[in-house]
């Protein structure tokens, strides 16, 4: 699956494994509700109901998606 931004920010490929455990960051955040569709999406793909797929990103979505990429796991999320 690739996350790609608005501005050509670098790609972000993720495997399924780093979807399910991007989503369930997403889901902890306080972003969570709010960009709901970028969580559903990847938990389709994490739990294989997508094959793969391509996300396009607002900066705002990117730059917080690499902070949670940058944690460990998703209890770290918590408090973003």
């Amino acid at each position: 699956m690739e996350l790609l931004s608005e501005t050509g920010k670098p790609t972000i490929t993720l495997s399924r494994p780093l979807c399910t455990s991007l989503e369930l960051k997403l889901n902890v955040s306080s972003k969570g509700k709010m960009w709901r569709h970028i969580g559903d999406y990847l938990f389709e793909v994490g739990s294989a109901k997508k094959n793969t797929g391509t996300i396009l990103l607002t900066d705002e979505q990117y730059d917080f998606i690499c902070i949670l990429l940058k944690r460990e796991t998703w209890e770290d999320c918590r408090s973003l």
